[in-house]
């Protein structure tokens, strides 16, 4: 009797064990800060202003540093290291910009307030266009699957390639030149050149008739 209850006793103490390996498991798994996965391993970040001026399209990964289970930055971060998407991604510029804005300034606050506990991917081209851009955040992430992903990636490609003919066709004017006498400050009436000159003493004027001694 005594042998069978100690044999079920161990056997509990084998279940409970395996039960508390299996949520320290689970507990790790479940811990993660995003902004260091593989995939966003080495991306810089910039100020909204100056991403603008870059002429690339764009891949941006908004995140939160400070949620440390974040989930979906983890996600996205494993999908965005896939050896498919570095190469389709290879010619965009590629950021990574905090949900805090303690980095990079001035992006769309709907942007940053998407990846607040969490992570949201953006896709653009180098103009902005609304009808060429993609969002992903916590709430789509089942639709950033590969296929899509390499869809949206080409589109981008193809928009860019049109958009750089489109500028080669029709250049900028160039800035005309400034004319000397524009570039010259202009005084304020009586404040010109020759009134600066000092100008010769007026002799006092005589009065006739006596004077007093």
């Amino acid at each position: 009797m005594c042998e069978r209850l100690l044999g079920a006793a161990r056997a509990l103490l084998l279940v409970g064990v395996a039960l508390v390996l299996m949520g320290a498991a689970d507990n790790k798994d479940k811990n993660y800060k995003a902004g260091d996965g593989e995939g966003v391993k080495g991306w810089g970040f910039r100020h909204f202003a100056d991403a603008k001026t870059g002429g690339q399209p764009l891949c941006i990964y908004f995140y939160d540093a400070k949620n440390s289970r974040n989930m979906t930055g983890k996600f996205y971060e494993e999908n965005l290291g896939k050896a498919e998407v570095k190469e389709k991604l290879k010619g965009f510029l590629c950021l990574k910009v905090k949900s805090d804005n303690s980095d990079g300034k001035g992006w769309p606050g709907d942007w940053m307030e998407r990846s607040i506990n969490g992570a949201t991917v953006v896709l653009t081209t180098s103009d902005f266009s609304p009808t060429c851009t993609f969002i992903y955040d916590k709430f789509s992430k089942e639709s950033f699957n590969l296929a899509g992903l390499m869809a949206q990636l080409k589109g981008i490609a193809g928009y860019e390639e049109k958009l750089k003919a489109l500028q080669a066709k029709n250049p900028k004017p160039a800035a005309a030149p400034v004319a000397a006498e524009e570039k010259a400050p202009k005084l304020m009436p009586g404040l010109d050149a020759d009134s600066k000159k000092p100008q010769p003493k007026k002799p006092p004027k005589k009065v006739d008739g006596p004077t007093e001694e």
